[in-house]
């Protein structure tokens, strides 16, 4: 049973994990899946950036707090070779040129 303190978002994510994992523990049984992931840093600019919303709209950055990271994991079904990545990155939003 979940605990009532458990965030909203875990309670509604875990069982979708659990799901994931026996589906594909019943599948792997029959073919060696290839799995890769990785990370990398994708902090920006250290300086004179804005600020999303949270200052005044002349108020610019004045060095790093935190580094943002970004985390891939990419599956691959050996048969037919076909691919799903899953992308996290520390975002507040984000655009592909």
């Amino acid at each position: 049973m979940i605990n009532k303190k458990t965030k909203p978002s875990r309670r509604i994510l875990i069982p979708i994990y659990v799901l994931l994992i026996v589906s594909l523990a019943t599948v792997a049984e029959s073919a060696d899946f290839r799995i890769g992931a990785g990370r990398q840093d994708i902090t920006g600019p250290a300086a004179e950036r804005t600020m999303m919303g949270y200052s005044d709209l002349s108020q610019t950055t004045k060095g790093i707090h935190l580094r943002l990271k970004s985390r891939a994991f990419v599956i691959e079904e050996p048969t037919s070779g076909v691919r799903v990545a899953i992308v996290v990155a520390d975002l507040g939003w984000f655009s592909i040129p």
